[in-house]
């Protein structure tokens, strides 16, 4: 499937901005921007982020969106409001140096061949 583009503050997003395609290799700080509802395959797969904040209005991380990046050290996700129901499998994959993410109540399926691969331990509030 294809999809128009347009490009927002470090990142590509699908043309109505609910899909969040691509994050810039070079962003260490990443807010993700309060229209996305989708994190695609592999939209930040081997970056050099540190931290990223996702908004309450994402509902899906796809496969692969954060494997091995291997500087992330923090993921935000307001669990109270979040929307978010699925984590795709091999989500975080070799982030090897992840410390910190709660997951929302909301989530209702994490993918198989273990989201977090290499993470543990996590929590989920």
């Amino acid at each position: 499937m294809a999809f128009d583009t347009i490009v927002y503050k470090d990142c590509i997003l699908s043309e109505d901005g609910k899909r969040l395609l691509k994050v810039l290799s070079a962003v260490k700080n990443f807010r993700i921007p309060k229209t996305v509802e989708e994190i695609a395959t592999n939209a930040f797969a081997k970056s050099q982020v540190q931290q990223v904040e996702i908004p309450n209005s994402v509902v899906t991380i796809f496969m692969r969106a954060f494997a091995w990046c291997k500087h992330l050290e923090i993921v935000k996700i307001n669990t109270r409001e979040s929307k978010l129901k699925v984590i795709g499998r091999l989500c975080f994959q070799r982030c090897t140096n992840l410390r910190s993410i709660d997951l929302p109540q909301s989530v209702e399926r994490i993918g198989k061949r273990h989201a977090f691969l290499i993470i543990l331990p996590f929590y989920v509030l």
